[in-house]
């Protein structure tokens, strides 16, 4: 059951463009005249042009020209006018020339400066040979650049085997072990018997891990150029598609290609094979997991004191994860180092501290960037709130009693050693019960200062039948120390002095957005639940004025509750009733 106030909310989105204008810089240079600027040199030549009779006709292709690139030029006919400049290139068209038998050579056809293919459809003649110019704005042409030769007599027949892969076009190279190359053998040949009756073929291998294909074997009667074959009547060449585990980094995963044969067969005009092959006991990938995504730190922290949250950091994968992360926001830091380098199936701990330094609200970041593949930049929202007092209603205010011991250092305690430490921490634990007539679990968060040994410690407030209250227990202490006549703690050395290091805390329960939880009055569990409801139910109904009112169940209004506990209150309660109440375990040690 929830409450709040209604009403009608109309937004209103107004949006303008503004439009700005760059103008140019003029830049002057010093001239004896006007000086002309004309262009008189032609561009540099394409390279590796080829010519293949495919499924559409002549396929001409070339690399571009070296002149083939956008540079700055000026606008106006001499250098100044003005002192502007516009994006011109070099290279405005390409021009495909076309010779038959060794006559003359025609142009079929112009292409776009960047562009590296041209197809002539419908060519007639019996050897035609192709070649290539590149051109510029001003009239010039480039050398040109010729094919070999290109046969158009009667086509070849194609014949590839193994059959078996291509029946469904698929190949699959299985299962791929680390180190591993696999590799698949095709035979192309020209089973035509006629005079002439060339076969062109052109192979492609596309997808990671593929190699480009390699020819292994050919007849004598075989032209090769790249990936390109010219096989005459009953030759043959054999060619290998090669999967090598070593060149995707022997990654788990399943990697697929393709195959594609093309040759001016009419009948078998393009053939495309779909490869496949899978690392199933090789590496995995870094796999980055990050919990929290959302670090939210109480809203009500008293300025200059701190909070720590933690992040796990872990590597699902395989390959050590690498990288480094960051901390936005002027009250949000880490002490550890940011260096990321986890090896897989391991986690790390981070933590973050939240230290307001004035009141406010305050957010932040963690960012994580890795060589995980998938998610290279993972980040973790943070927020959180100072407060100058923490007050209001919900709050609990208690008192932490605290001891500090000063002791002598007899024993050069050396505060590198974790096991020492620890065992002096038992012994005071020890002692200060015995001496108190305390149970030791009464004697907690002991925190040891170095230089002369300085302990602090705390005594809670919970007492079984017969103990001192925690005042009394602090009272005892004092008097304890201050008698040199006795040795007080027989398993330390001996103690100089004693402070009083209690404090007057207010504590807020938190929800786990960090905001505020109202309703938790009898702390039996860790949300709010039906004792509460029920604690709450005893109170309805009281004022103020009644003998038996007791603010803490008065709720509404937040900041000034009213006296009466009544519906106001009870739609508050209902709306944080089943709230989890995250600090829920730190509350209760405060107040033990």
């Amino acid at each position: 059951m929830s409450r709040g106030k209604q009403g009608v909310f109309t937004f209103v989105a107004v949006m303008a463009t503004v439009a700005a204008m760059a103008v140019v810089p003029a830049f002057a240079v010093t001239t004896s005249g006007s000086v002309a600027a004309t262009d008189d040199r032609a561009p540099e030549p394409v390279s590796n042009v080829q010519a293949f009779l495919g499924a559409d006709g002549v396929e001409v292709s070339w690399d571009l020209s070296t002149s083939d690139f956008v540079r700055q030029s000026p606008t106006g006919t001499d250098f100044t006018a003005g002192g502007t400049f516009a994006n011109v290139n070099d290279v405005v068209a390409y021009n495909v020339w076309r010779s038959e038998g060794g006559l003359e050579a025609e142009l079929v056809g112009t292409v776009s400066p960047g562009e590296t293919l041209f197809v002539d459809e419908l060519p007639v003649g019996s050897i035609l040979t192709y070649s290539v110019t590149a051109a510029d704005g001003g009239g010039n042409e480039s050398a040109a650049e010729a094919a070999a030769p290109v046969s158009l007599g009667d086509p070849g027949i194609a014949s590839i085997t193994p059959a078996t892969p291509l029946m469904g076009r698929r190949s699959d190279f299985g299962e791929v072990a680390i180190d591993e190359v696999v590799t698949e053998s095709f035979t192309i040949t020209n089973d035509a018997t006629a005079d002439n009756a060339n076969l062109s073929v052109s192979i492609a291998v596309d997808g990671a891990g593929f190699s480009k294909f390699q020819i292994i074997g050919h007849s004598l009667d075989v032209v090769v150029s790249d990936d390109l074959l010219t096989l005459a009547p009953g030759a043959s060449a054999s060619l290998d598609v090669r999967f090598a585990a070593v060149d995707v980094g022997n990654l788990n995963g399943a990697y697929a290609g393709v195959l594609t044969i093309r040759t001016n067969d009419p009948d078998n005009r393009e053939i495309v094979i779909d490869l496949s092959a899978d690392i199933v006991d090789g590496l995995a990938t870094p796999d980055i997991d990050v919990t929290p995504l959302v670090l939210t730190f109480s809203s009500k922290r008293l300025i200059n004191t701190t909070s720590t949250k933690a992040i796990t950091l872990a590597n699902l994968g395989g390959l050590p994860l690498t990288g480094a992360f960051t901390v936005t926001g002027a009250a949000f830091s880490a002490s550890a180092s940011s260096a990321i380098n986890r090896p897989g199936g391991t986690t790390r701990t981070i933590d973050i501290d939240f230290t307001p330094t004035t009141s406010g609200s305050f957010s932040g970041s963690v960012v994580f960037e890795t060589n995980d593949p998938d998610e290279p930049t993972v980040t973790v929202a943070l927020s959180g709130g100072g407060v100058l007092v923490v007050s209001g209603t919900g709050t609990i205010p208690t008192k932490v009693t605290k001891a500090t011991i000063t002791f002598t250092d007899s024993d050069n305690l050396d505060f590198n050693n974790e096991a020492a430490i620890a065992d002096f921490s038992l012994k005071l634990r020890q002692d200060v019960a015995a001496l108190l007539g305390v149970d030791i679990s009464r004697i907690t968060n002991v925190f040891l200062w170095p230089g002369s040994i300085v302990a602090t410690f705390t005594i809670t407030q919970t007492a079984a039948a017969g103990e001192p209250t925690a005042t009394e227990a602090l009272t005892l202490l004092e008097t304890a120390v201050a008698d040199t006549t006795t040795d007080s703690f027989p398993s330390l050395p001996a103690a100089e002095g004693i402070v009083d290091a209690s404090e007057d805390v207010v504590l807020q329960p938190l929800g786990p957005g960090g905001e505020p939880v109202l309703g938790w009055f009898t702390r039996s569990e860790d949300l709010v639940g039906f004792n509460d409801f029920f604690a709450f139910a005893d109170n309805f109904g009281l004022k103020s004025i009644d003998s038996a009112y007791d603010d803490v169940y008065d709720i509404f209004p937040v900041d000034s509750p009213d006296g009466d506990i009544g519906f106001d209150d009870f739609f508050l309660f209902a709306d944080n009733f089943g709230t989890t109440v995250d600090n829920a375990d730190e509350i209760r040690t405060a107040l033990e």
